[in-house]
Order: C-alpha cells, then sequence, then structure tokens
C-alpha cells in the first residue's frame, strides 16, 4: 500500500538507527533507501540494509554520489509501485501505526490528497550526532484543509505554512507534480513550496489523531516553516514560474480565467511573505548609518536595565494556548500519561541508545 523513500548521503550512523527504529517496531510500509554515499559509507550502509532486511521490505536504489538531490529524488519516484508513500529523510521518523492511519485515510477518501499527524522536531546533546540525550523538541506544525475550493486551500495553506514533504501521498499524484520543479534549479525553498502548493489544489488535507512524526534538527531553530531566499538571485524567474504554475492549476481546478487565477495565487503568496517582507525591513533598519545619539539610544536599549524596561513594557506574545515551550513538551511526551508517550518513547530509545 505504502512506501516510505528515504535518500541518505554519508550518514551510515542515521540510516542505521531509523533502520533498526522500524524494525523494532515492525514497520510494514515498504522502504526504499535512496543512497548517494561515497563508497566507504555506502558500504556501511549495505550491512545494515542486510542486517534488517528479514524483518524489514528494504531496498538499496544506489547512485552516483554526485547526483543532484532533486534528480535522486526524481529517479526514486519512478521506483516506487505502491500507490501511496511518503518521503523522509533518514533522520526522520515515522510512527508506523499513525502512518498506517493516514494510508487508510487516502484510500479511503478521494478527494483528499494529503494525510498526516502531529509531529514535532528534536535535537540531541550533540547537535548532529545520531546519538545522544534529547535536549528539546517543539511542535512541528501538521494541519487539516478542507475548504471547498482550491483558491480557499491554497490561502489557508500559504496563511498557516507547513511543508507536506513528509507526508503519506498519493503516488501517481507526486509522479506528475515532482517533475515540475526541475526549472526551479537550485532554490530549494520553491522547491519544497510548488509540490505543496500544487498538492493543495488539486484535493484536501488531514490531520489525524496521533503522533505521526518525529524530525531531527541540527541547529536551535524554530519547527515553522521555511520561505524562499528573499528576493536573491533568481528570485524573479523562479517566482514567475511559481506563481504561472500554480495560476494554472487554479484556473483547471476552479474554472477561473488565466488573470483571475494568477492573482489568487500572487495574493496568497504575499500573505506567506509578509512575516519576511518584515525581516527584511528591520535588516535594513539595522544596517541604517545611525547618529551619536542614536547610537547611544541604541546601547542603553540593550543594557540590563533596557532589557528590563523592555520585557516590562512589552504585552503577552500571542499564540495558542495548547502549544508548550520546548521543554516542557519534551517532558510531557516523556511522561507516560502523554497521549504520544507510547509512540515517542520508541524513538527515544533509538535515539538515546549506542551501538
Amino acid at each position: 500500500m505504502l512506501t516510505i523513500v528515504t535518500p541518505t548521503y554519508n550518514r551510515p550512523a542515521f540510516l542505521r538507527r531509523l533502520l533498526r527504529y522500524y524494525r523494532d517496531t515492525g514497520l510494514k510500509a515498504a522502504l526504499l533507501i535512496a543512497d548517494s554515499s561515497q563508497q566507504a559509507q555506502r558500504e556501511e550502509n549495505r550491512r545494515t540494509i542486510a542486517e534488517v532486511a528479514g524483518s524489514l521490505a528494504v531496498r538499496h536504489a544506489e547512485h552516483p554520489a554526485d547526483i543532484p538531490y532533486v534528480q535522486k529524488v526524481l529517479q526514486s519516484l519512478t521506483m516506487v509501485a505502491t500507490p501511496l508513500m511518503a518521503l523522509g529523510s533518514d533522520d526522520d521518523f515515522f510512527v508506523p501505526r499513525t502512518l498506517e492511519d493516514a494510508g487508510a485515510f487516502l484510500l479511503a477518501h478521494p478527494d483528499y490528497e494529503v494525510a498526516h499527524g502531529d509531529a514535532v522536531g528534536f535535537e540531541l546533546d550533540p547537535q548532529g550526532d545520531a546519538h545522544g540525550p534529547v535536549v528539546r523538541a517543539a511542535p512541528y506544525p501538521q494541519h487539516s484543509i478542507e475548504d471547498g475550493t482550491a483558491s480557499e486551500r491554497l490561502g489557508r495553506h500559504l496563511a498557516a505554512y507547513a511543508p507536506t514533504w513528509y507526508s503519506v501521498q498519493r503516488t501517481a499524484s507526486l509522479q506528475r507534480r515532482y517533475p515540475l520543479v526541475q526549472a526551479i534549479g537550485a532554490d530549494y525553498k520553491f522547491l519544497e513550496l510548488l509540490p505543496a502548493c500544487l498538492s493543495v489544489i488539486e484535493g484536501k488535507f488531514k490531520r489525524l489523531d496521533g503522533l505521526y512524526m518525529a524530525r531531527q534538527g541540527h541547529s536551535v531553530k524554530d519547527y515553522s516553516h521555511t520561505a524562499p531566499a528573499y528576493k536573491e538571485t533568481g528570485w524573479s524567474v523562479n517566482y514567475g514560474y511559481f506563481i504561472d504554475t500554480l495560476s494554472a492549476a487554479l484556473a483547471k481546478a476552479d474554472g477561473l480565467q488565466p488573470a483571475a487565477a494568477a492573482a489568487v495565487a500572487a495574493s496568497a503568496f504575499e500573505v506567506y511573505l509578509r512575516p519576511y517582507e518584515a525581516q527584511h525591513q528591520r535588516q535594513l533598519e539595522q544596517q541604517r548609518p545611525r547618529g551619536p545619539f542614536e547610537r547611544l539610544l541604541t546601547r542603553l536599549s540593550v543594557s540590563r536595565p533596557g532589557r528590563a524596561l523592555r520585557r516590562a513594557m512589552a504585552p503577552a506574545a500571542p499564540g495558542p494556548a495548547h502549544v508548550p515551550q520546548e521543554a516542557s513538551l519534551l517532558a510531557r511526551l516523556l511522561d507516560p500519561s502523554h497521549a504520544h508517550h507510547a509512540s515517542f518513547a520508541p524513538i527515544h530509545r533509538a535515539l538515546t541508545a549506542r551501538g
């Protein structure tokens, strides 16, 4: 029914950790390991795959070490024979039960294109290692989007963007969408955004109850969403291609005229970009030359009394009350009474075990 495509490059410890986790949790989905590692690391991967081959339906697809990432993914898509699939790197842990539930949901609901569940991001100490203590966890947002028109769904998706890369999707849909990203080149943010936006134009999204995935981060960051490099080299070309591609899909899905479809796509993307427009303006302001009086005010504002005054005057930070802070989320996941504990505990064991 379902295949997990796992790209990997020169991280045999991560792949070994992941495949042993899947073996120990009884994963039923097929696995396609898209391996472009150097020879020594590839040999380690071969040994790991041989170790778990009796317990998992795993295929080792070997690629040249210098293959571009997009080409590796595109080639992998052509190798998938199951009707459903999910993409996840060697540091992304899917929860088998919720993964199966997401697949079953899509098979039962043809008007949906994407299914997933709750997700978290985590970091280890030291960062970048395959094993170690988990030092923080943060929500990795996933959403249901069930509006009746493609235009409404696109607007909702880009207003609170979350990647669909890791979701269960229809193989035929991905095989049709991903070749479109080749024209974008190496702008990985647009490479992520384009298929995600096409998927919400073509169908609905469903977030199921239950922990679906845990993703490892390798630096301190907010597990929310990313934006295309703000108007850097190639922006206008990639932006134009992005809007044109979405417009064509919107026109087909909603029966819009080309100009109206382009306006919908551009307006939705403008909402997505607003936080980055504001960030860009702040950066420009920080770079602006300042006179002696302004420099004095700046020094006062970052001093200890200045920071205390700003904290006292600042309004309470907005946000959903149910989203826990990083430390408390990790503590909750490790609490046996938490709804996601049974799903997170095997992941935690895989992260903290060595050998």
